[in-house]
């Protein structure tokens, strides 16, 4: 970003990102913002897929705070794109051990 700013007028270059999620702070969001980033893509939200997402969160708790974030990236940035990833190996009602 560094870059960017040091390099590229305000307003003369539309700019995309990859990023994860969990990078997307709304300090993070305002920076890309001003500085011409209009889309932001390749984020993943796993569900009952290992311990990607860092969040201990699960159901509908998880699908709240997922969409909190994605909604407060829209705020800063006008197209985002979202993986949802499901996993089948949750173990609800099953030992671990099996």
């Amino acid at each position: 970003m560094d870059a960017i700013e040091a390099t590229v007028k305000p307003g003369r270059i539309r700019h995309i990102a990859e990023s994860s999620l969990s990078l997307l702070s709304e300090p993070h969001l305002k920076r890309l913002r001003a500085n011409g980033f209009q889309a932001s893509c390749g984020h993943r939200v796993v569900y009952d897929l290992g311990n990607k997402s860092r969040t201990r969160n699960t159901g509908m708790d998880k699908v709240k705070l997922v969409s909190d974030h994605v909604n407060m990236i829209l705020r800063y940035i006008p197209y985002i794109q979202t993986n949802f990833v499901m996993g089948l190996d949750a173990t609800w009602g099953r030992s671990r051990s099996s």
